[in-house]
């Protein structure tokens, strides 16, 4: 039996994460394998994983993770702020920009397993807006990641969400918006689609 360093995780899982797996048995595997206390909870609509994470978090879990895409990742991380839980990433959705960028393996198991080893704490930017908090991005304009099909993801993997975009700004492009934005001091206009804030490495 191999120790782990984080003996209680809680798994949130996206039910409607981008991968046809078996992640029950994959997660129960190799938790076994480390003899990690470890349960789960399943989200069914926008703003549970937060919920969960918080719950998970004031129960005792050591490590918080979740299977799914960047915008179940988001929620993880607004639910575990002000906890002393880490935050744990297992890539299950279309995209896993956010995984990638933080070099989560690509693959249930062995990123399951980095969380039974401990691997490399990273501290993270969170960014703060009134009463909202992002981690990777923030956007206004058209939202198609929030609004591409489960059908369409599927069919076409992350050129979904470009395929999204140009349908729906040919819809509104009557509707064309123009954006002030200023950067240091510096004042910028123009017409744009959409308009995103990023936290990320360079």
């Amino acid at each position: 039996m191999i120790e782990a360093p984080y003996k209680k995780i809680h798994v949130v899982i996206n039910q409607a994460a981008g991968k046809d797996e078996s992640i029950l048995n994959t997660l129960n595997d190799v938790f076994r394998q480390y003899d990690v206390d470890w349960n789960m909870s399943v989200t069914k609509k926008y703003g549970d994983a937060t919920e969960q994470v918080r719950a998970a978090a004031t129960a005792g879990a050591d490590l918080v993770a979740e299977y799914g895409g960047d915008g179940t990742q988001h929620e993880i991380a607004k639910g575990i702020l002000g906890t002393n839980a880490v935050m744990g990433v297992l890539p299950g959705g279309t995209g896993n920009s956010f995984a990638t960028e933080l070099g989560t393996p690509k693959e249930l198991r062995p990123a399951t397993e980095l969380l039974c080893t401990g691997g490399r704490l990273r501290p993270i930017n969170v960014v703060q807006l009134g009463d909202s908090c992002f981690i990777q991005r923030l956007y206004v304009g058209i939202e198609p990641e929030e609004q591409t099909s489960r059908e369409d993801k599927d069919k076409y993997g992350t050129f979904a969400y470009v395929v999204n975009t140009y349908h729906r700004a040919r819809e509104r492009k009557d509707r064309e918006v123009h954006y002030r934005i200023t950067i240091d001091g510096q004042v910028m206009e123009m017409p744009a689609v959409k308009l995103y804030v990023c936290s990320r490495r360079g």
